[in-house]
Protein backbone atom coordinates (compact mmCIF):
# COMPACT_ATOMS: atom_id res chain seq x y z
CA UNK A 1 0.00 0.00 0.00
CA UNK A 2 2.90 2.37 0.91
CA UNK A 3 4.63 1.84 -2.53
CA UNK A 4 1.19 1.98 -4.22
CA UNK A 5 0.66 5.38 -2.84
CA UNK A 6 4.55 6.39 -3.50
CA UNK A 7 3.89 6.04 -6.77
CA UNK A 8 0.12 6.65 -7.59
CA UNK A 9 -2.55 8.78 -6.42
CA UNK A 10 -5.29 6.35 -5.85
CA UNK A 11 -8.22 6.96 -4.06
CA UNK A 12 -8.59 4.16 -1.20
CA UNK A 13 -11.16 2.31 -3.67
CA UNK A 14 -8.55 2.24 -6.50
CA UNK A 15 -5.63 1.47 -3.83
CA UNK A 16 -7.70 -1.87 -2.51
CA UNK A 17 -9.08 -2.72 -6.16
CA UNK A 18 -4.90 -2.46 -7.54
CA UNK A 19 -4.13 -4.73 -3.73
CA UNK A 20 -6.80 -7.56 -4.57
CA UNK A 21 -5.60 -7.81 -8.22
CA UNK A 22 -2.20 -8.91 -6.64
CA UNK A 23 -3.34 -11.42 -4.14
CA UNK A 24 -4.94 -15.01 -4.86
CA UNK A 25 -8.48 -15.13 -6.17
CA UNK A 26 -10.10 -16.75 -3.06
CA UNK A 27 -9.14 -14.33 -0.81
CA UNK A 28 -11.87 -12.30 -1.67
CA UNK A 29 -14.34 -14.61 -0.71
CA UNK A 30 -13.25 -13.81 2.49
CA UNK A 31 -12.16 -10.09 2.28
CA UNK A 32 -15.31 -8.88 0.18
CA UNK A 33 -13.63 -5.87 -0.66
CA UNK A 34 -16.60 -4.37 -1.94
CA UNK A 35 -18.06 -3.41 1.52
CA UNK A 36 -14.80 -2.00 2.27
CA UNK A 37 -15.11 1.46 1.50
CA UNK A 38 -11.70 3.19 3.20
CA UNK A 39 -8.16 1.90 3.72
CA UNK A 40 -8.51 1.62 7.81
CA UNK A 41 -11.59 -1.25 6.90
CA UNK A 42 -9.66 -2.96 4.07
CA UNK A 43 -6.63 -3.29 6.46
CA UNK A 44 -8.42 -4.05 9.57
CA UNK A 45 -10.58 -7.39 7.69
CA UNK A 46 -6.96 -8.34 6.37
CA UNK A 47 -5.69 -8.30 10.26
CA UNK A 48 -8.83 -9.98 11.26
CA UNK A 49 -8.84 -12.88 9.07
CA UNK A 50 -4.79 -13.05 8.51
CA UNK A 51 -4.71 -16.70 9.71
CA UNK A 52 -7.43 -17.86 7.59
CA UNK A 53 -5.71 -16.23 4.26
CA UNK A 54 -2.54 -17.91 5.21
CA UNK A 55 -4.09 -21.16 5.34
CA UNK A 56 -6.20 -20.72 2.33
CA UNK A 57 -3.72 -20.84 -0.43
CA UNK A 58 0.32 -20.99 -0.47
CA UNK A 59 2.35 -18.41 -1.76
CA UNK A 60 3.17 -18.74 -5.33
CA UNK A 61 6.89 -18.92 -6.04
CA UNK A 62 7.80 -16.34 -8.99
CA UNK A 63 8.15 -16.32 -11.82
CA UNK A 64 6.52 -19.39 -12.44
CA UNK A 65 6.24 -19.68 -16.42
CA UNK A 66 9.82 -19.61 -18.24
CA UNK A 67 10.91 -15.86 -19.96
CA UNK A 68 9.54 -15.32 -23.10
CA UNK A 69 7.08 -18.84 -22.67
CA UNK A 70 4.84 -17.38 -25.77
CA UNK A 71 7.59 -17.75 -27.94
CA UNK A 72 8.35 -21.28 -27.68
CA UNK A 73 8.45 -23.82 -29.52
CA UNK A 74 6.32 -27.38 -28.60
CA UNK A 75 9.68 -29.31 -28.77
CA UNK A 76 11.57 -26.50 -26.54
CA UNK A 77 10.47 -28.28 -23.46
CA UNK A 78 12.30 -31.42 -23.40
CA UNK A 79 15.09 -34.18 -21.81
CA UNK A 80 18.61 -33.02 -22.12
CA UNK A 81 20.76 -35.47 -23.51
CA UNK A 82 23.54 -36.49 -20.94
CA UNK A 83 27.45 -37.43 -21.82
CA UNK A 84 29.24 -38.83 -19.12
CA UNK A 85 32.67 -37.24 -18.76
CA UNK A 86 35.49 -39.00 -16.49
CA UNK A 87 36.26 -43.06 -16.43
CA UNK A 88 34.45 -45.94 -14.76
CA UNK A 89 35.39 -49.48 -15.10
CA UNK A 90 31.31 -49.89 -15.69
CA UNK A 91 32.36 -47.98 -19.02
CA UNK A 92 34.50 -48.85 -22.34
CA UNK A 93 36.84 -47.08 -23.61
CA UNK A 94 35.90 -44.20 -25.82
CA UNK A 95 35.32 -45.04 -29.15
CA UNK A 96 37.45 -42.32 -31.33
CA UNK A 97 40.58 -41.46 -30.59
CA UNK A 98 41.55 -37.92 -28.80
CA UNK A 99 41.85 -35.16 -31.32
CA UNK A 100 44.29 -32.63 -30.50
CA UNK A 101 44.66 -31.40 -34.11
CA UNK A 102 42.58 -27.84 -33.02
CA UNK A 103 45.11 -25.50 -31.17
CA UNK A 104 43.61 -22.45 -30.07
CA UNK A 105 45.51 -19.33 -31.59
CA UNK A 106 45.60 -17.75 -28.40
CA UNK A 107 48.19 -18.22 -25.67
CA UNK A 108 48.00 -20.52 -22.75
CA UNK A 109 47.77 -19.14 -19.20
CA UNK A 110 51.28 -20.68 -18.53
CA UNK A 111 52.59 -18.50 -21.15
CA UNK A 112 50.98 -15.56 -20.38
CA UNK A 113 52.28 -15.47 -16.80
CA UNK A 114 56.01 -14.35 -16.58
CA UNK A 115 58.60 -16.65 -15.09
CA UNK A 116 60.39 -15.18 -12.43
Amino acid sequence: MELLSLVYSYSDTETIQAIMEEVPGSWASIINPQYQKTIREFQNTVKYHEESLEKLEPPVSQPSRLPNWEYATPGFLRKAHVIFVGWSQKYRNPQFPKDDKNVSPHRTPSQLVPTL
